[in-house]
């Protein structure tokens, strides 16, 4: 909710930047919405004003001052024309929407529907007001900072603010209890911009079909942010054959593609591959953010890509830490895989001339899989890194503290381990065995620039090195393959810990340098340090993942407080 509202006046402040160069109503954003938009993003769901506030005070009151401060920032004041103008003179409305109050007083609504969607092409964003007033006001205040009014427009019987150059026009401002901004061509007539700013209902709507609706049922998500992007219907509308989105790819000074039969033929069966892409949340709380989003597959191609990921040793430890990351894959199956494409390609090369260049690529990608060493590099299928602890003292320039482990997904353990023992003379006459017991390592085993200890593990399908302060039990769970891999490729998290020493890492800038550009680099160093320490405060966990599943490929985000 919060980034939602920052981005209705953030994309205000762009439609600043432009100027540069009987009403039918409804009260749900949805059904403004047409049931064949390309892309949605909007809520069902209002997420409480309590959520809001709590994810808010992970900014902290600091960051006002920071969006105060940069109207003055030498960077800012370089900007010329009418971008500069109006993007200083709409900063400092920015640094009240770092609180509740502040945001109400803008006459925005906290607890707000809202959808940001294309009429076609064109994107149109609709908020609830909390005070239309209140919104006028703010930007009369804003005009008053720049010495300049802004155009207005009058449709039908609403008036709304306009900027516009010989390409574009943005129209924006409250119409019913809606902040509602777009964007539309230059020459645009009227019956379209009334349908662009809902002033005509589509006879088709999001509302009306249960769109958004039946795909969080499918996908299991809350309500509170959903959408997608409908990646066959953007080509097919980008590639020159649709007559309404051609004359907007024109007014813009765009080209119209003129694609043979072939070329629509094979870009269609291309896109209907993956054909579209969904994301929303699935728990919106006040200590926890779940989201994830999913690049829809064609079946089979979905089934034949869940093979290329491989299981990730301690793929489900949940320990804290301060960095991890994780990667995998099956070297082998990704071969077969490439190679399957590759061939599929020679025995039917395409025929668009604008899809030539893939035919040239896919016999070099055939040639190159042939590569030795590739059978190498497959012995190693998963690696996991975890950092519990990291200390770098003021002005070192390496850690002089460190808690952390490494772990290996092999086919071959004891291969590699053999490697290692060739390359370190002092792990030579070590004795480690698959049985999954923990091995002191000699001080001396690894060139460090800091003393530590260490300790090492093998399975018969994993390998691990860790510092002694790792306990047995978590680095035996790091080591440890599961039984099933979940089709994870990439996974990696942080803790607000790493931000506390960002912060404390960063080098003192003198506030009270000589010069109004020194003077502005230490207060932005400042303001930076004050921004990650109070994320260091609130922030606990941030776990991404990245990962191959029968529906394709999904991304997942879980996000916790303190």
């Amino acid at each position: 909710m919060m980034l939602s509202t920052r981005r209705a006046l953030l994309v205000a402040s762009i439609a600043f930047g432009l100027a540069a160069c009987g009403k039918d109503e409804a009260t749900d954003p949805l059904a403004y919405v047409p049931a064949d938009t390309p892309y949605v993003v909007a809520n069902r769901i209002v997420v409480p004003k309590a959520v809001t506030e709590a994810w808010m005070g992970m900014y902290g009151s600091d960051f006002g001052e920071i969006y105060k401060n940069l109207a003055e920032d030498q960077q800012v004041k370089k900007i010329d024309g009418e971008m500069g103008v109006w993007l200083r003179a709409s900063l400092p409305e920015f640094a009240n929407m770092t609180s509740i109050d502040g945001i109400e007083g803008l006459g925005l609504k906290i607890e707000a529907r809202l959808a940001f969607y294309g009429y076609g092409l064109m994107p149109v964003y609709r908020l609830e007001l909390a005070d239309a007033k209140r919104f006028t006001e703010t930007v009369a205040r804003i005009e008053k900072r720049a010495g300049k009014a802004l155009a207005k427009r009058k449709i039908d019987d609403v008036e709304l603010w306009q900027f516009s150059d010989d390409k574009a026009t943005v129209l924006f401002g409250p119409i019913g209890q809606f902040l509602v901004i777009t964007l539309a061509p230059a020459g645009a007539d009227e019956a379209r911009l009334k349908a662009q700013l809902g002033l005509t209902l589509p006879e088709s709507s999001l509302a009306k079909s249960g769109g958004l609706e039946a795909l969080d049922k499918q996908y299991g998500y809350d309500g509170h942010m959903s959408g997608y992007v409908d990646i066959r219907g953007l080509t097919q509308r980008l590639s020159g054959r649709n007559q309404d989105d051609n004359a907007v790819i024109t007014a813009f000074g765009g080209e119209i593609p003129k694609l043979s039969d072939a070329c629509a033929s094979e870009l269609d069966s291309m896109t209907q591959k993956f054909p579209r892409m969904v994301f929303g949340s699935t728990d919106f709380s006040a200590k926890r953010l779940k989201f994830n989003g999913v690049v829809e597959m064609e079946q089979a191609l979905a089934a034949s890509m869940q093979k290329l990921s491989a299981p990730i040793p301690g793929a489900d430890s949940t320990d804290p830490m301060m960095f991890r990351l994780a990667l995998s894959v099956d070297l082998p199956e990704t071969v077969r895989f490439l190679g399957g494409i590759a061939d599929s390609i020679a025995a039917e090369p395409f025929q668009c001339e604008e899809l030539a260049d893939l035919n040239a690529s896919a016999a070099e990608m055939k040639q190159n899989l042939a590569n030795p060493g590739l059978a190498m590099a497959g012995a190693m299928t998963a690696i996991h890194l975890g950092v519990r602890t990291l200390k770098i003292d003021p002005g070192a320039s390496m850690p002089t503290e460190l808690s952390a482990f490494a772990t290996l997904g092999s086919s071959s353990p004891v291969m590699l381990w053999g490697f290692a023992q060739q390359g370190v003379p002092a792990l030579a006459k070590v004795q480690i065995t698959t049985d999954g017991k923990i091995v002191a390592l000699p001080a001396d085993a690894l060139p460090m620039p800091m003393p530590l200890e260490l300790k090492a593990i093998m399975t018969d399908k994993s390998f691990g090195v860790a510092t002694s302060d790792i306990a047995d039990a978590s680095f035996t769970a790091a080591a440890t393959m599961p039984a099933n891999k979940d089709g994870t490729i990439l996974r990696y998290g942080v803790s607000g810990d790493l931000f506390k020493l960002i912060a404390a890492s960063m080098p003192e800038e003198d506030v009270d340098a000589d010069g109004d550009e020194a003077k502005a680099k230490a207060k932005e160093a400042e303001d930076a340090r004050k921004m990650l320490t109070n994320l260091s405060e609130h922030l606990d966990q941030v776990d991404v993942r990245l990962g191959l599943t029968d529906k394709g490929i999904v991304f997942s985000e879980e996000v916790t407080l303190k």
